[in-house]
């Protein structure tokens, strides 16, 4: 197998520019080198270790240049439908292994947005096409370079080794954030591996992504590729939370006199909470709990006031395993039954009132995260808590509310004027409505 090794690897370049330049300067077709190199399509399309030419080729830290090291493979790009890249870091010969990540938009290294690569330039970067079909030939700085005229990709001439000279100030810049960002992703993946479901959503969708990035920075404690590229637009304040993990009995096999024992503790708590944080905010607090009455009209109004609305919407949560439901009450008037079979924890009152406490400021803390945002958007409620989730115990976070958006019901009219409250007409959930928009509400929040 005559295979040249070229010497111009950029750190974290993808394996899949490498292989493009291995394949021109052994002037092989990309199924050939496959197969000389004994490796299989797949395994060079969606690889979870070193490709065999990968390995053959003698590249130091072969595994840095592998996109399933940083992302599962559900959110790798099939190189053979899609391609994205950085123009700048083309145009000298380098594509970053993150751009294979189907949520890595921005060039981290130029901070600019990714372009995807047209069908016939796809076609050519992974060796599908002769291999002397080349790009369009144009002159660039004295050196002949590839010029495609429908995604404006560049690429210097790899047929002319001693022409072609990597760019210097770019290994060091794409080392130093390459370095930043595989941090990243590799301390995401171990927690993905371990269990922690925070990480596991991160990779799940844009919007759970965007909202997981500065706790999880947090927790981390290392910054994120978007805050590199300036695309981080929430400053709440975030606090981990590690809880305790009883060893009690679950709830199901509690006599009826435990039973209502814990309902009363549970009474106590609420009645407490109520009386701490809600003591200048009863009016509101009876205008978006009727809100939730059974058969409540949809379509009414009321002013907006976060304090009364994360009470409702908790005791809702304590009671019901999904809401909304057709057949619920009030959120003051529901029970605990879905606390109480399905989030078990230690018997003490001093133990619960924490517990429904952080679950009460965790409310608090995401709507206001989501009014910022300036969207209209319907919240929903599953069974799931946030200290204990698909059976176990986990840390979870709270962010911090403001003092200003606490009160804004009483003390910041703009709040006031931008933000409704009202029943939704098609899901029967509580919609906060911006600028009195309903037609715009599309997003929803589930808690």
């Amino acid at each position: 197998m005559n295979i040249y090794v070229p010497k111009q690897i950029y750190p974290y370049e993808s394996y899949i520019s490498i292989f493009y330049k291995i394949m021109r300067y052994s002037y092989l077709r990309g199924d050939e080198l496959l197969k000389d190199s004994g490796t299989t399509y797949g395994q060079h399309r969606m690889p979870f270790v070193v490709p065999n030419w990968l390995a053959s080729s003698a590249i130091g830290e072969s595994e840095s240049h592998i996109p399933t090291q940083f992302a599962p493979p559900t959110q790798i790009l099939n190189p053979t439908a899609s391609i994205r890249f950085c123009p700048l870091c083309m145009d000298v010969g380098f594509h970053s292994v993150f751009s294979c990540i189907k949520f890595y938009r921005y060039c981290s290294v130029h901070d600019v947005e990714l372009v995807e690569m047209c069908p016939e330039c796809v076609d050519r970067f992974i060796g599908n096409t002769p291999i002397g079909s080349y790009f369009y030939e144009q002159e660039i700085r004295g050196v002949t370079q590839h010029f495609c005229k429908n995604c404006n990709l560049s690429w210097p001439d790899l047929g002319h080794r001693s022409k072609f000279k990597v760019d210097c100030a770019l290994i060091a810049r794409a080392l130093e954030i390459g370095n930043l960002e595989a941090k990243w992703f590799r301390a995401l993946m171990r927690g993905v591996c371990s269990g922690s479901y925070h990480c596991a959503d991160y990779y799940s969708n844009d919007v759970t992504r965007e909202a997981l990035v500065v706790p999880l920075e947090r927790l981390l404690g290392i910054p994120c590729p978007d805050r590199l590229v300036g695309q981080i637009f929430s400053h709440q304040p975030v606090h981990w939370i590690i809880p305790d993990s009883p060893n009690n009995e679950q709830y199901d096999y509690l006599e009826l006199h435990d039973y209502q024992q814990i309902r009363m503790t549970l009474y106590a708590c609420c009645e407490a909470l109520e009386e701490k944080y809600l003591r200048g905010h009863q009016d509101c607090l009876a205008r978006i709990n009727s809100l939730t009455e059974y058969g409540a009209t949809t379509g009414v109004i009321c002013s907006f006031c976060s304090c009364a609305l994360a009470y409702v919407l908790m005791r809702l949560k304590l009671a019901c395993i999904k809401w909304p439901t057709i057949t619920s009450v009030s959120g003051r008037k529901s029970g605990f039954d879905c606390f109480i079979q399905r989030a078990p924890c230690p018997y003490s009152s001093a133990d619960i009132s924490k517990i429904i406490t952080a679950c009460y400021l965790n409310f608090l803390g995401e709507i206001q995260y989501w009014i910022e945002k300036g969207i209209s958007f319907t919240i929903e409620l599953n069974a799931e808590f946030p200290w204990y989730r698909a059976g176990k115990h986990q840390s979870f976070f709270i962010r911090r509310s403001s003092y200003r958006f606490r009160n804004a019901c009483t003390q910041d009219l703009d709040y006031q004027q931008l933000f409704k409250l009202t029943r939704s007409s098609r899901t029967s959930g509580l919609s906060i409505l911006y600028d009195d928009n309903e037609i715009s509400v599309r997003h929803v929040l589930t808690l």
